[in-house]
């Protein structure tokens, strides 16, 4: 027997399920409490994207694994770094990237973006330096 806990007003859907939820409604297997409780979703979800406060999970990964410009031009100018960078696998450029844009700070950031040149001249892998 499996357990379904009421969801608390405030609780946050996870993608897996909002696509469980949409399956659902397609199929017409949701009740109609379960309809209402994602229509209060919904609707919550547009005024936070109207008001610009609360970004997705999506839009936050691809922040995260955006390249600056600033690290784009470190990079520019330091040939081996670059060269190093882009053979790198994609999980590990996600590790690079993920740690220099997670920086709350500009400074934090640009000291960051030169340790990950330097790492990425001597040949090193994110974590193991």
């Amino acid at each position: 027997m499996q357990k379904f806990t009421p969801r608390k007003k405030k609780s946050r859907w996870s993608e897996h399920n909002i696509r469980r939820a949409e399956k659902m409604i397609q199929e017409d297997k949701m009740t109609k409490s379960g309809m209402e409780k994602y229509r209060q979703w919904l609707n919550e979800q547009l005024l936070e994207a109207e008001s610009g406060n609360q970004l997705t999970k999506s839009e936050r990964e691809r922040l995260m694994t955006e390249i600056s410009p600033a690290f784009r031009e470190m990079l520019g100018t330091n040939y081996l770094a670059n060269e190093n960078f882009h053979k790198l696998a994609p999980s590990h450029k996600k590790q690079y990237l993920g740690w220099i844009n997670s920086a709350k700070r500009e400074e934090t950031r640009l000291k960051r973006m030169k340790e990950a040149v330097y790492l990425l001249e001597s040949g090193k892998k994110f974590g193991m330096k």
